[in-house]
């Protein structure tokens, strides 16, 4: 899905940290199911009001419309600064450092 991801301009998806990561990482706007009865998707939401373009659909809204929240107007992000996306390339400067202290 992340190769597909990266030819829209909007993504209708579940809360999945995955699936968050893979949008986050291609700039890609968000309008995601609330999802109940999932232990995660609270923490998952609070993270897409902060670093997202988003909407929160619930579930009536999904099944029950006629989609129309598509074409609405998405809440900006709550924070400025979202998180890196670059954790592979520090993860991976991290691993050089310490095997160069080995030598």
């Amino acid at each position: 899905p992340g190769d597909v991801m990266r030819l829209c301009d909007l993504v209708l998806t579940k809360p999945g940290y995955g699936t968050f990561c893979e949008i986050y990482s291609a700039g890609i706007d968000c309008v995601c199911l609330e999802r109940q009865h999932f232990p995660e998707t609270p923490v998952l939401l609070d993270s897409l009001k902060k670093h997202f373009r988003h909407r929160i659909v619930s579930e009536e809204e999904f099944f029950r419309s006629d989609w129309t929240f598509l074409t609405e107007n998405l809440s900006p992000p709550s924070e400025k600064e979202g998180p890196g996306t670059n954790g592979t390339f520090e993860a991976a400067e991290k691993i050089l450092e310490m095997l160069d202290a080995q030598n």
